[in-house]
């Protein structure tokens, strides 16, 4: 096997898995956590939490978004310049930068801010705008909402995080990563034991337990071995 082709398989693997996790936080996380939020919006029961689960989802998937991109990128054998690599770097267009953002968090301190420090995330149900931000005391700021199309009486975006005034889709990025997911399965597959390859298929789940040592075992001698000598 050519070394191109083993590192094929390993980076195929690889973005497999990290595939799982991003649907894993898209699929089970996101609808329960931004549901618990609107639950308690409707209630007037909202709480800091509801506001802090939102940016953690957030935050998650920005940052699975992103390491699935660096893996996409490295793929042998499937080229940047094709056609379905342009579309899905472009849904997922502003991801980096908005990780980098986040991670180097020390220089919103020298920022001056449309909307609130750290930004807000910001969605749509049933044509209800939602906003999860904090609240910046003492200064105004714009409400990170979403932009309302008037002539189509619709909101142009349905799931973003909003940071200083810019909207960084992550609709259009989840979008993005399936799309490709499924190119990549489409063109290239794996075979153990000649069944496909499938990430969910292989995992481990263990508990293992570990015993105290005697001072007999420690020195090398079984301990009902040294019961029988005395």
């Amino acid at each position: 096997m050519l070394d191109i082709d083993k590192r094929l398989i390993h980076a195929f693997v690889l973005l497999g898995r990290q595939y799982l996790v991003t649907e894993y936080v898209v699929k089970r996380r996101k609808p329960k956590v931004l549901a618990s939020f609107e639950r308690a919006l409707k209630s007037k029961k909202q709480d800091i939490q509801d506001v802090l689960r939102v940016y953690e989802l957030a935050f998650s998937i920005v940052d699975n978004i992103v390491r699935y991109e660096k893996i996409a990128s490295i793929l042998p054998r499937f080229s940047q310049k094709s056609d379905e690599f342009k579309l899905f770097s472009s849904k997922l267009s502003g991801m980096k930068e908005l990780r980098n953002l986040l991670q180097h968090i020390n220089g919103d301190i020298d920022t001056e801010f449309e909307s609130p420090i750290l930004g807000g995330v910001s969605w749509v149900r049933n044509d209800i705008n939602y906003v999860a931000a904090f609240n910046d005391v003492g200064v105004k700021r714009s409400i990170p909402g979403l932009v309302l199309d008037t002539k189509e009486n619709k909101f142009t975006k349905d799931f973003c995080y909003v940071h200083n005034g810019k909207y960084y889709d992550l609709s259009l990025a989840i979008e993005g990563c399936r799309e490709y997911q499924k190119h990549v399965e489409e063109k290239c597959q794996v075979n153990i034991d000649g069944k496909p390859y499938k990430a969910n298929e292989h995992f481990l789940a263990l508990a293992m337990a570990f015993k105290p040592i005697d001072n007999a075992t420690q020195q090398g001698v079984p301990a009902d071995a040294k019961k029988r000598r005395g």
